[in-house]
């Protein structure tokens, strides 16, 4: 074993720098959701439907989607961590840029600017967590990078929520960039320069996409966030017509997801450092889709429903952790790549549930969104266990 790679396994675990990563996490968890909490405000104050404010989000997601792994190749040559600084400041510009839209249409290219920013700083955030551990500590650092989009679910979004009707949704959205410019303070400080990742060529690139084993893996991620989104991104309806519950136990729902979020994530951590990820990606997937049975056949009571929200985020949340491990582990040569890949499946996973929510709540209604969430879960239980099969063969 080169000494350097030893020395990384037995070095103690890195938790400031990580912590550091993780607020770039929480920084691009709030920019990318925080039109869910500032939607109604969004629409009156620029005269637009709430379906062209839920097209901002698409527009981010896109962005995302495409660019994560199109900057991986174009930008190869540059220190991962400038490209993590560049995204924040990106995200920083285009939120100042978003506060002070006149219209509907800057406010659009604001979020395009934004979803490019975040497709520098998620990816590449990940990959230098990673690197910073021995293969032994490797989810337990992917979790704590993670950690800051749950938290940001759990904080981020209640706050933005309650800037925006204090205070109006042009001053929520421009706190957003001042996040973004503290979040590239911390990293540059906390952070040091040589954990340098090797950016991929074009070659290698197509070269992974033929990698059927590894992009079936990919679809596994795509999957399990459609499959979630299905779900949450029509929640409160859900809840009311499920549940009989109020509209005033919607934020009570979200906190206990997010709580629910943080702890699910520390465990898929810990337990894929444990386990074979493969293993684990499996059960998390089955253990998700009991989450989607029981929310479908539980008894009508709104405390039952605020209880599964939280056993479902559990469940959900554990899944990024050894996701990623796994992908790591079957493309060493090209962690950040994968990664970057992977975040692109999930952006695309948002999107896609959250069409398919609304296409299903208008077809079957809200209380079978768990139904047509646990349909996607079984597709993704099939890709898991053939993209296994396929790389056992290959290798």
């Amino acid at each position: 074993m080169p000494r350097s790679q030893e020395a990384t396994i037995h070095a103690p675990f890195p938790r400031r720098p990580l912590a550091a990563l993780a607020s770039g996490f929480f920084v691009m968890g709030v920019a990318s959701l925080s039109v869910v909490a500032l939607a109604d405000p969004m629409a009156r104050d620029l005269d637009v439907s709430p379906g062209a404010v839920a097209h901002l989000i698409t527009v981010f997601a896109l962005a995302y989607a495409f660019a994560a792994p199109a900057f991986q190749v174009a930008l190869r040559g540059y220190a991962p961590k400038r490209l993590i600084l560049l995204g924040l400041m990106l995200i920083a510009g285009g939120s100042a840029l978003g506060a002070a839209a006149p219209d509907y249409w800057l406010l659009l290219a604001s979020r395009l600017a934004m979803g490019f920013g975040a497709a520098l700083v998620g990816p590449l955030s990940s990959a230098i967590g990673g690197a910073m551990v021995g293969p032994n500590q490797r989810g337990r650092a992917l979790a704590a990078v993670f950690a800051g989009m749950t938290l940001a679910t759990v904080v981020g979004l209640p706050l933005a929520s309650w800037l925006g009707l204090a205070f109006g949704w042009r001053a929520a959205t421009l706190l957003i960039g001042l996040a973004a410019l503290v979040s590239a303070l911390v990293i540059w400080r906390g952070v040091r320069s040589d954990h340098d990742i090797a950016g991929p060529t074009l070659a290698v690139l197509l070269h992974t996409l033929r990698d059927r084993a590894l992009l079936l893996a990919i679809l596994v991620t795509l999957l399990l966030i459609c499959a979630q989104f299905v779900t949450y991104a029509l929640l409160g309806a859900f809840m009311a017509e499920r549940y009989d519950a109020p509209a005033k136990l919607l934020p009570l729902a979200l906190l206990l997801f997010g709580v629910g979020g943080v702890v699910g994530n520390a465990i898929g951590g810990w337990w894929s450092d444990r386990t074979r990820p493969p293993t684990v990606v499996l059960a998390i997937l089955i253990l998700v889709g009991l989450s989607f049975v029981l929310l479908a056949a539980s008894p009508r009571v709104p405390a039952v429903g605020l209880l599964l929200c939280a056993v479902w985020a559990v469940a959900g949340l554990m899944f990024q952790a050894p996701q990623q491990k796994r992908l790591m582990l079957q493309s060493p040569a090209a962690p950040g790549l994968v990664l970057a890949l992977n975040a692109s499946a999930i952006y695309l996973g948002m999107s896609l549930g959250a069409s398919l929510a609304g296409w299903s709540a208008a077809a079957f209604g809200f209380s079978a969104l768990p139904l047509v969430s646990l349909a996607v879960i079984l597709l993704a239980i099939m890709a898991t266990i053939l993209a296994e099969r396929l790389r056992r063969g290959r290798d």
